[in-house]
C-alpha cells in the first residue's frame, strides 16, 4: 500500500515549494525532531517532514514516490530516519563526502552533512541520485542535545541526479571550450601573418627606397657617376 505524506500544510499556498536551506532544515526540522517538539507553524502543528523506515525500503524511486507520489515533480524530497537505518544504506548507496555546518552567525558547528550516491550496478537507477543526510551528532555542537532514542534521528535531502543533463552540459561546455579555443588560435593565426605581411612589406618598401647607388640605373641622357 502506498503511502502518501503532503508536503505542505493546509495553511501553505499550493505554488509554494518546499526548499529549505541548510540552517532552516537543522534549527527548525531536525533540531524539534530530535528533541521531541512538534513541528508547528505559528502554533500549528504542521508535518512537513515525514520518518520514514529505510529499513524496510532502500530503493531511492520507491522511497520519492512513498513520500511524495508519482505525479510530483521537486526537486529533492526530505524525510527523518534513525541513524542506524541510514547506515543500512551502506548496502547500495556509495560514501562520497562529508562537512560540518556551522551557523551563520556564530560560526560554531550545529551539524554534519554525509552526501551518498546510489550504486548499485545490477539497477537501471545506478549513479541516479544523491542523498544528503544531515546529523547533529558532531563534537562541539551549540545545540542541546537529549540523551534517548530520539537523539539518533538524522534528516535525509533525497535528489535526482540528472546524468543526461550532466552530460549534456559537459559537453556542451566542451565544445564551447573548443570553439572558444579554435578562434582565439585563428585569430592569432591571422594576426601573426598579418603583422608578417606587414613587416615584409615594410621590408621591401625600404629596400625600394635604399637601394645601393650600384644598382641604381643610370639615365642614359644623362651623364651620372654610377660607380
Amino acid at each position: 500500500m502506498k503511502v502518501y505524506f503532503p508536503p505542505f500544510s493546509s495553511l501553505m499556498l499550493p505554488c509554494v515549494k518546499f526548499c529549505p536551506n541548510e540552517d532552516e532544515l537543522i534549527y527548525y526540522y531536525l533540531h524539534p525532531k530530535v528533541i521531541g517538539e512538534p513541528l508547528s507553524l505559528g502554533g500549528v502543528e504542521v508535518v512537513n517532514v515525514p520518518e520514514f523506515d529505510v529499513f524496510r525500503v532502500k530503493e531511492p524511486d520507491k522511497i520519492w514516490d512513498m513520500i511524495w507520489g508519482e505525479d510530483s515533480a521537486p526537486d529533492c524530497v526530505y524525510f527523518f530516519t534513525t541513524a542506524s537505518a541510514a547506515q543500512s544504506l551502506l548496502e547500495t548507496w556509495r560514501y562520497e563526502d562529508s562537512e560540518v555546518i556551522y551557523d551563520e552567525n556564530t560560526g560554531y558547528p550545529i551539524a554534519i552533512k554525509r552526501q551518498f550516491y546510489y550504486e548499485n550496478h545490477d539497477s537501471p537507477q545506478d549513479g541516479y541520485w544523491i542523498m544528503n543526510e544531515y546529523s547533529l551528532d558532531i563534537e562541539g555542537s551549540m545545540l542541546l542535545l537529549p540523551s534517548g532514542p530520539s537523539s539518533s534521528y538524522v534528516a535525509c535531502e533525497l535528489c535526482k541526479n540528472n546524468l543526461d543533463e550532466i552530460d549534456q552540459n559537459e559537453t556542451t561546455a566542451f565544445f564551447d571550450e573548443y570553439q572558444y579555443k579554435t578562434t582565439t588560435y585563428f585569430d592569432e593565426y591571422q594576426n601573426e601573418i598579418t603583422i608578417s605581411f606587414d613587416e615584409d612589406q615594410n621590408e621591401t618598401n625600404s629596400k625600394k627606397k635604399k637601394l645601393p647607388v650600384q644598382l641604381q640605373q643610370c639615365h642614359p641622357r644623362k651623364k651620372q657617376n654610377c660607380n
